[in-house]
């Protein structure tokens, strides 16, 4: 049995994101092995206000995940994200769409609600807050010796107040504790279920989000700066020359490099 705890007070305040495609989005590095830290370089870049507490390392999972899903939505236009999916029965492909409006709920309800209260009997029960951004880079710079050493430190992590002793918890506490988190932080542990048209088999499947995002914005980086050397290329421009003109435009020009190119 787990229940919600809401902040008091507490005001949903969600940061401008703009969409990807401006000159510092190109010295973005997407081979950086650390995911968290291409996700915070990322937000920065596109609009965390550096004035907030912690930055964009102190935004919790679901609003950086969120955070990514609108810079994605703006820089490819739409109010949905599309996820290519295959059915696990028959390898039919799926293709779904999330809209926007959910994931930019869940960080808003993250804001509003950053405790979980977790009974795991009749006497004992854990407080936990939502993990962020900077937990992450924490929890990296650890060593452990196993999965399940990973997970009961991360877990011990986020304990506020304890009616238990959070060292001492049984494997079975620890998955009772990680089921609930995994409910009450959905962003993080993404499932979406469909019905396939190829075999009718509806299946849950599970969507690591932030990866999602994250390659669609790699090919955002990969399509600028093609669309950066084609204009150079073309005009003589310069990369600062060619990334200051709006994208529209840029995509005319592109089209009248390649109608000359058709003609020779």
């Amino acid at each position: 049995m787990q229940q919600t705890t809401p902040a008091h007070d507490a005001a949903a305040h969600t940061p401008a994101w703009r969409g990807f495609g401006q000159r510092a989005d190109l010295d973005l590095d997407f081979s950086e092995p650390d995911r968290p830290a291409l996700v915070s370089a990322l937000l920065a870049a596109c609009g965390a206000q550096a004035g907030e507490a912690g930055g964009p390392w102190g935004l919790t999972l679901a609003e950086r995940i969120a955070a990514l899903a609108s810079i994605v939505a703006q820089t490819e236009g739409g109010d949905s994200i599309a996820l290519s999916l295959r059915c696990p029965h028959c390898g039919e492909a799926l293709e779904l769409a999330v809209p926007s409006a959910v994931l930019l709920h869940e960080a808003q309800r993250s804001q509003a609600e950053p405790h979980i209260d977790v009974a795991l009997d009749a006497t004992r029960s854990l407080r936990l807050r939502r993990p962020t951004g900077a937990d992450q880079r924490a929890w990296r710079a650890k060593a452990y010796g196993g999965e399940e050493e990973a997970a009961a430190v991360i877990l011990r992590s986020l304990v506020v107040s304890a009616g238990a002793d959070p060292a001492g918890l049984a494997a079975s506490d620890l998955q009772q504790v990680s089921d609930a988190m995994e409910a009450f932080d959905p962003l993080a542990s993404f499932q979406v279920s469909t019905i396939c048209p190829g075999c009718g088999a509806d299946p849950t499947l599970a969507v690591d989000l932030e990866a999602t995002l994250l390659m669609r914005l790699r090919a955002c980086h990969s399509a600028l700066l093609v669309q950066v050397h084609r204009l150079a290329t073309a005009y003589g421009w310069t990369e600062e020359q060619v990334l200051s003109i709006p994208a529209h435009r840029r995509e005319q020009y592109l089209l009248l490099v390649e109608r000359e190119a058709t003609k020779r």
